[in-house]
């Protein structure tokens, strides 16, 4: 069934069991971490049981808007460009920072970890950092991992014009997990009162004509029906 769709929140902490690591130098380190890693499996599971009363994943979101580029009113849409800051805890890759004597593992990858599976209802193009390319992960000694990209969205948004000049758009920005339902992992915004950053409130007249009057944020949860996809 289709995974319930819920725009985004706070951070939890996920109980799991994970061995130490206590290399010194980071690639030993991280090879240390990813023995026996399983990424396929979410993080407080054990892949060699089936465990079915664990607690979902608590992940927040936070995509900071740094430029409102285009409002396109003959296709409906409106484009942001900043970057999509995702957090959560996998107790898998907690390591000895004493040992290390770093307060956190710094990558240029999320390649070989699990990620949440995020995605964008009504996105009509998606542009995410890969890589190099404006991508970073920070792994903290408790396991906490921030993933950081860059992000370019060009989002559909319902337009009516029936009281030019003063008509004002309210335009949704949904996301949700999409390979998980939300027993499995909860998205939820890293902060309600500033959903897509500190910047967008202070955007000026957008494309000759449009400025960026209210950002609101909620989280809401929807249950899976009988009519949604397999």
């Amino acid at each position: 069934m289709k995974p319930p769709l819920q725009t985004l929140l706070a951070l939890a902490l996920v109980t799991g069991s994970s061995a130490i690591c206590n290399n010194n130098t980071k690639h030993a380190l991280f090879r240390c971490m990813l023995t026996g890693y399983e990424k396929t499996s979410r993080p407080g599971l054990d892949s060699n049981k089936c465990e079915t009363n664990m607690p979902p994943v608590s992940v927040t979101s936070q995509f900071v808007v740094k430029v409102l580029t285009k409002v396109d009113q003959r296709l409906g849409s409106y484009e942001v460009e900043g970057y999509m800051r995702l957090r959560w805890r996998d107790e898998r890759l907690a390591f000895n920072s004493s040992a290390y004597c770093q307060p956190s593992i710094v990558l240029t990858s999320a390649t070989g970890l699990w990620v949440p599976d995020v995605y964008f209802e009504h996105s009509v193009t998606l542009q995410l950092g890969d890589g190099h390319d404006g991508e970073v992960v920070y792994i903290y000694p408790d396991g906490s991992v921030v993933w950081s990209r860059f992000a370019r969205l060009q989002m559909r948004c319902s337009m009516g014009f029936g009281q030019l000049p003063f008509d004002t758009q309210n335009c949704l920005f949904l996301s949700g997990i999409w390979s998980d339902t939300a027993s499995d992992v909860m998205l939820t915004w890293h902060d309600t009162a500033a959903p897509l950053g500190p910047y967008i409130s202070h955007f000026a007249t957008v494309a000759g004509e449009w400025s960026v009057v209210d950002v609101r944020g909620e989280d809401v949860r929807h249950a899976p029906t009988p009519e949604s996809p397999i």
